[in-house]
């Protein structure tokens, strides 16, 4: 086993409200589809030399909620040995951003301690309802009313239409082009730039002028301007070259007729996180400068963003349970019928009912059958320009669509596509991938790990990692020593100047073995609605992930230790 070292002196500042603060200890935490915080302990006293008072002495009467909040720091290499981090910038990087959301001060027999609390510029879009930078989210409808819902006064044929419907440029543009080209990019993100380019709140409802409520909005188009998105491109394709226009115009539907729905009442964050994450499968990775919405499927097979090696961390707990074992999970559709005519029994008035889709296929193992609703967006899609053909007529001899357990009879053929009844498999297919991503979630549903090591900002939330295992060095073929994958849900990075302690630690999620992470019940090829991967990102550029070992290597660990 190679041995490796490095001491290093790091110095840590924040910049608070323009003044500069000496940094005793940090701790920062930053979590999947969650806001950062950031906590710092600033010196107190006496400089030892010049005698002068610290900083927090001369200006912490002048930190006002909302001051500017950035942390820097500065790593130099003092001594090295076997592959120390000699690629860290020489120069202060930038640790953390946000705002200042509070103040703390601890006097003791042991000491004192003065702590600046922060939050991420991520708290931005969470600060202002989603339809007014100015007005808040708690607002009764009736007092909000006018600031969203302004009447729009058009002329027709000599009449006057008064429509107090929400209307929105992009409403348009939901085009199946732009979600497969990138859901964020082209959809959403316009969407949420549209809201808060502009307050529309009357001034005299709420007691202030239009300034204010501009400038509110300029924090948040800020924020927006951060976020950014890979591998966003949907895919809304079948498996037998099926229309894909179909499951496309379903979403295009649902947006339109959802977009504005609960804005008065919520916040741009809520209708991200709370809202359209679960909908749409996707989640947020937070960063110090940007953010990304990326796919987010937890068990993710193939190779991993980066490894965490035995040498690199110093604590691991893995305690693993699962409640029940699951025969299959099916996604259930509503029942929907084709013509309106829902008074009206028979087959033949109704489609999309029952299972949808399911995973894994008959025959089934032992175990509970789970069922899970489609979501939203595709159960409350009745595609009535398809299906309009098949009941007035306009296709001879047409079904009516089918489910996964009714599929079409024997002797019957499949209609081509573009037609009804063919396009019911582009959901099938698209749904039971969808199932088998619920089955893989709650298949490892108990599987989470905490583990800590040394300093590093090479792993976001949502990244995929590879663990490896410690090995007792005088027990050959020790099992426990082996190779785990997990997805990081939330790095905390802590330094602590007193104690000469420096560290990141991982909540992990989805902890799977070798065999588990290729197995189709215990880890998925891609996201079920979206083209491509994404494995994970660095919590700071600057810093490359290490990197990732080949299966050759891997097969070539011993009972003596690691590779490194």
């Amino acid at each position: 086993m190679v041995q490796r070292w490095a001491a290093c002196k790091f110095r840590v500042y924040a910049v608070i409200g323009g003044a500069v603060y000496d940094v005793v200890q940090i701790v920062s935490t930053f979590e999947l589809n969650a806001i950062p915080t950031c906590t710092v302990t600033v010196a107190v006293g006496r400089h030892v030399q010049t005698l002068q008072p610290a900083t927090a002495h001369r200006h912490f009467e002048s930190i006002q909620i909302r001051d500017t909040f950035d942390v820097y720091m500065q790593v130099a290499a003092l001594g090295s040995e076997g592959g120390a981090p000699n690629n860290w910038p020489n120069e202060p990087f930038l640790f953390f951003t946000g705002m200042v959301v509070g103040t703390g001060w601890q006097r003791s027999t042991n000491g004192a301690e003065f702590q600046v609390h922060a939050q991420h510029w991520l708290a931005n879009l969470h600060y202002a309802s989603a339809l007014s930078g100015s007005s808040h989210p708690g607002n009764p409808q009736a007092f909000t009313c006018a600031a969203g819902f302004s009447p729009t006064v058009s002329s027709a044929g000599g009449g006057t239409d008064m429509s107090w419907v929400p209307r929105t440029s992009i409403e348009g543009t939901i085009t199946v082009g732009a979600l497969t080209e990138d859901l964020w990019t082209h959809v959403l993100l316009p969407y949420m730039q549209e809201l808060a380019a502009a307050d529309p709140a009357d001034p005299r409802l709420i007691g202030t002028g239009g300034e204010e409520g501009l400038l509110a909005n300029a924090y948040v188009l800020d924020a927006l301007s951060r976020i950014k998105s890979e591998a966003m491109g949907m895919d809304l394709t079948g498996t037998e070259n099926l229309d894909e226009y179909v499951v496309g115009n379903a979403i295009a539907m649902a947006l339109n007729h959802t977009i504005s729905v609960n804005d008065a009442h919520q916040t741009l964050w809520g209708k991200l996180i709370g809202e359209w994450s679960p909908q749409y499968w996707f989640a947020l990775s937070p960063r110090i400068s940007d953010a990304y919405i990326v796919p987010f499927t937890g068990a993710l097979r193939g190779e991993p963003w980066a490894e965490i090696r035995a040498g690199d961390y110093a604590h691991c707990q893995m305690p693993f349970n699962m409640g029940h074992f699951l025969r299959c999970v099916g996604i259930a559709f509503p029942t929907t019928f084709v013509n309106g005519a829902a008074a009206s029994p028979g087959e033949n008035q109704s489609a999309l009912a029952g299972l949808g889709g399911q995973y894994p296929a008959p025959p089934y193992g032992r175990g509970l059958v789970l069922i899970k609703d489609a979501p939203g967006w595709l159960a409350g899609a009745s595609q009535d320009y398809l299906q309009g053909m098949t009941s007035c007529g306009a296709v001879p001899e047409a079904v009516p669509m089918r489910s996964s357990y009714t599929p079409l009879a024997v002797g019957q053929e499949a209609m081509p596509p573009g037609e009804p009844a063919q396009n019911q498999l582009a959901f099938q297919s698209l749904m039971d991938r969808y199932a088998q991503q619920w089955y893989t979630l709650e298949m490892l549903k108990g599987r989470t790990a905490e583990i800590s090591g040394r300093l590093r900002f090479d792993i976001a939330p949502g990244s995929q990692v590879r663990i490896e295992g410690g090995r007792e060095r005088f027990i050959p073929q020790d099992q426990l020593g082996g190779i785990f994958y997990a997805s990081v849900t939330r790095v905390t990075c802590a330094l602590n100047a007193e104690q000469q302690v420096a560290g990141t630690s991982f909540t992990l999620a989805h902890v799977r073995n070798p065999q588990e992470n290729e197995s189709n019940d215990t880890s998925v090829e891609k996201p079920p609605l979206y083209k491509a991967a994404w494995v994970g990102k660095a919590l700071i550029d600057t810093f490359p992930p290490q990197e990732v070992r080949s299966a050759d290597e891997l097969s070539g660990l011993t009972e003596e230790g690691s590779l490194i």
